[in-house]
């Protein structure tokens, strides 16, 4: 059986790559070229989030090279994303910072703080998925999709609770609203109607996702928890 590690986005993933399967010949180190704009990049869009929500914690940015468009983040805190995706959401920005990828760490690192890694949602998924290996799937003559509309419906539990709260972190470090939005109508515009959980495809939960946050938008209660 193939052990899911690592809680995937949030963001659509292209390919054959998959978070559960990551290898060291992959990852962006500093003798590669993707190095040194990618990280300056990266690390400061998830320290700026770090440091206005929880000074005291220091997140690593990890950046990789597989040919597909992800960010995903580790148990222990590791957050990471594929240079493509990278280079795609900050390409008219060259060094500077475009705000979609701030909005994609604070979601990785909203996923780390809300616990996701050890809820009972978390652990149905694994077991979801583990069923799905062991039948086959995803051979398409074997597609189980009473599981897989369960495993779609949880998969957008997940990112939509991980949207509301990375808003509340973009706040605090002088980001809007917006442009969380911007992130999510990118991808909508930008990527595939499938998301990718570990190596299975599910359908994307973007468009849901858009709507539960510009009804959390138009909520009259505050964005920011007390």
């Amino acid at each position: 059986m193939n052990t899911i590690k690592y809680l995937l986005i949030i963001i659509l993933s292209f390919g054959t790559g998959c978070a559960s399967n990551v290898t060291s010949e992959f990852m962006c180190r500093p003798e590669k070229p993707c190095y040194e704009r990618g990280m300056q990049i990266w690390q400061k869009a998830i320290d700026e989030i770090s440091a206005a929500n929880f000074p005291e914690h220091k997140f690593q940015g990890r950046i990789w090279t597989y040919p597909f468009k992800n960010a995903w983040a580790t148990p222990r805190g590791t957050v990471n994303i594929t240079e493509v995706l990278l280079n795609d959401l900050n390409e008219t920005k060259r060094l500077s910072l475009d705000p979609k990828v701030t909005a994609i760490a604070a979601h990785e690192i909203a996923h780390i703080k809300l616990g996701h890694y050890n809820s009972n949602d978390w652990v149905k998924i694994q077991k979801l998925l583990a069923n799905l290996h062991d039948r086959g799937f995803p051979n398409p003559n074997q597609v189980d999709a009473i599981k897989i509309k369960e495993l779609t419906k949880l998969n957008e539990k997940l990112n939509l609770a991980a949207d509301k709260l990375a808003i509340t972190y973009l706040l605090k470090a002088g980001y809007n609203p917006d442009d969380y939005l911007n992130l999510l109508n990118w991808v909508q515009d930008n990527m595939a109607n499938t998301e990718q959980i570990g190596t299975y495809i599910i359908p994307s939960s973007i468009k849901n996702r858009i709507k539960g946050i510009l009804a959390f938008k138009n909520e009259k209660t505050t964005y920011l928890p007390n």
